[in-house]
């Protein structure tokens, strides 16, 4: 059986209560939701791990495809001295990883506006 992540995505943070639970039926699942495959993100994570292991390099993920930073925090986890952090496209997405912990946040893309400034 494949075990399965839920996070409930309002713009790039996760809420407290996820929208589903291991089981149920994904037409009972409440929307917007990500949905995760855990045992294929793992073994995506420790794939990349031994790809640079042997190289010096060390991978800096990025969040855009996930945009949450529980997930953020996990690769990091995963990855371990492999990792030297994420990467985030835009401010929301930077500060979900921020708000989980990740201590390295690389913002990819430029800032543009009062609002982001703050």
């Amino acid at each position: 059986a494949m075990r399965l992540i839920a996070l409930l995505v309002t713009g790039a943070r996760a809420l407290a209560k996820p929208p589903a639970v291991i089981g149920q039926k994904l037409h009972d699942v409440a929307t917007p939701a990500l949905l995760l495959d855990a045992d294929a993100f793992e073994r995506n994570c420790e794939t990349l791990k031994s790809a640079v292991a042997l190289t010096g390099v060390r991978a800096r993920p990025h969040m855009k495809a996930h945009k949450s930073g529980a997930l953020a925090k996990r690769q990091l986890e995963l990855l371990d001295v492999h990792a030297a952090g994420v990467c985030a496209q835009t401010v929301s997405e930077l500060e979900a990883a921020v708000d989980a912990g990740v201590g390295d946040v690389l913002l990819t893309n430029e800032v543009v506006g009062a609002d982001k400034i703050e």
